[in-house]
């Protein structure tokens, strides 16, 4: 994975492989304002696919009170971001793991769970399987919500969301799934 870092209209983007990973300062634009929730009650958050942690620093602009767990699984994409966008500056806990190993081994209960777990232009089709949808079903406390970027493939979601009451935000090339436990 080819990392670089381009300057636009005072925004730093950080490419891998020439697709968007983040933006320092977070931009409010693009699809990561559709990831974040407009009115929020939560204490715990996790964040699978951490990136350059754009959507962790707009969560804490917003919420500043949340405890945020970003899980990546590109230990270099995660240092690049630590060197430019100081992401080691974010009060959160960093883990470099797999987000599918770590979902479903995971103890703790979130009331926020975002799965955003691009690589490039690479999306990883497991996030819409039976079993991890069920996985982070398991880790949401009661009344959580789970906000999830796809590409624009409704016909694999159909399946995966069946009985969720999903709520799906289209945003052109993305598609934004919500849902409460």
């Amino acid at each position: 994975m080819k990392l670089e870092k381009i300057k636009v209209d005072n925004i730093e983007i950080l490419l891998a492989d020439g697709v968007p990973q983040s933006s320092y300062p977070p931009s409010d634009g693009g699809y990561w304002k559709h990831m974040v929730p407009d009115d929020f009650k939560g204490t715990y958050a996790l964040i699978l696919g951490l990136g350059g942690g754009t959507i962790a620093r707009i969560l804490l602009k917003k919420y500043p009170k949340l405890e945020i767990t970003g899980v990546d699984n590109n230990p270099t994409l995660i240092m690049a971001a630590t060197n430019s966008f100081n992401l080691g500056e974010i009060r959160m806990e960093i883990k470099i793991r797999d987000g599918f190993e770590y979902i479903k081994e995971c103890k703790s209960k979130f009331d926020l769970i975002i799965v955003d777990m691009w690589n490039g232009y690479w999306f990883p089709f497991r996030v819409l399987s039976q079993e991890f949808i069920k996985d982070c079903r398991t880790a949401l406390n009661e009344n959580g919500q789970v906000y999830i970027n796809t590409p624009s493939l409704d016909y694999l979601a159909k399946e995966a969301l069946t009985g969720l009451n999903a709520l799906r935000d289209d945003i052109g090339r993305n598609i934004i799934y919500r849902w409460e436990k």
